[in-house]
């Protein structure tokens, strides 16, 4: 891995000699573009260390730094960034991404709260409501979700990604009926979109029609053949229509894709139990849970190992 010092604390700020500081900006995004990061990386310390330094050359230092996996340095520029451009939004949302990322939730809505007070751009607003909605749905405030969604909904109805992940948070609030809406209305927009797909297939999951369900989840694994998601959620919905060495082997698949899926250990559990296997089947939910998956999911698996497994 590269590895970069910034003494950003210890130099004094400078000016580009040889350059101008708009033609050293220019560089730097060219160099970041065709994939020179040292050489990037160098010009935007340069830039961030000068007199005419703004906002956007910290954000852009930072998303460098968090590329290529230096997140203390990253985090340490959004932090300076904001200092220096307290009123600016765009180093903010750089910030709430690197939190996001980092599973730090709860600071990634702080800051894009933040960050919401200082833009008045509506398309920016937009994209940062939909940060903090996955923020919200991350850990598990879906009202606080579907509200910055029916935001954005209210602004432009024909955006996927909020149209997906509004129908995500609704249908945790039981509201099946308004997440069948929106979902239908964005596979009408991008009919080859994949994850538009899987959560259509979900919702028919949560309506217990399992046999449409698995329509769209074989025509998810059409699009996407490795997709570890599609292959448990398929397994899911063959466990309930009784096919139960066909839902081991979905599920099966999912794992060998995707080891750490502790949706799929849970499904794994359950078709275990209906073949007879308790132990394995405990053993599988075990796993979900060391996996993160009442954090994730909610409390099935702890009800399922206390019902059970415990003895």
């Amino acid at each position: 891995m590269i590895r970069f010092v910034l003494l950003l604390l210890l130099l004094t700020p400078i000016l580009a000699n040889a350059q101008t500081t708009k033609e050293l900006r220019r560089s730097a995004y060219q160099d970041a573009e065709s994939g020179r990061i040292k050489e990037a990386t160098e010009k935007f310390v340069k830039l961030v260390q000068s007199e005419e330094a703004v906002a956007s050359d910290y954000a852009a230092l930072g998303y460098i730094l968090q590329n290529i996996e230096s997140y203390k340095n990253a985090l340490d520029v959004y932090n300076y960034g904001i200092e220096a451009f307290p009123d600016s939004s765009i180093v903010y949302i750089r910030k709430g991404v690197l939190l996001y990322n980092a599973g730090a939730h709860t600071d990634a809505i702080e800051v894009y709260t933040k960050a919401l007070s200082l833009e008045s751009d509506p398309d920016t607003r937009a994209h940062i409501l939909l940060n903090r909605g996955s923020c919200y749905n991350s850990i598990r405030k879906f009202e606080e979700a579907a509200a910055d969604y029916q935001l954005i909904y209210l602004q432009d109805s024909s955006d996927v990604d909020m149209l997906t992940n509004y129908s995500i948070v609704v249908a945790e609030l039981g509201r099946y009926d308004d997440a069948l809406v929106y979902l239908t209305r964005a596979n009408r927009i991008e009919p080859e979109n994949a994850a538009v797909i899987n959560n259509l297939g979900f919702l028919h999951q949560y309506l217990d029609q399992h046999q449409k369900a698995i329509v769209y989840f074989d025509k998810q694994l059409e699009l996407e053949p490795h997709s570890a998601l599609a292959y448990s959620n398929r397994g899911y919905s063959k466990l309930h229509l009784g096919d139960l060495d066909g839902a081991l082997k979905d599920v099966n698949a999912s794992l060998n894709r995707l080891p750490d899926n502790s949706y799929a250990y849970c499904t794994k559990g359950m078709i275990l139990q209906a073949q007879g296997d308790d132990d394995n089947a405990c053993i599988a939910w075990n796993m979900a849970e060391q996996l993160g998956y009442t954090r994730e999911h909610g409390d099935k698996v702890e009800k399922l190992l206390k019902e059970h497994c415990v003895k």
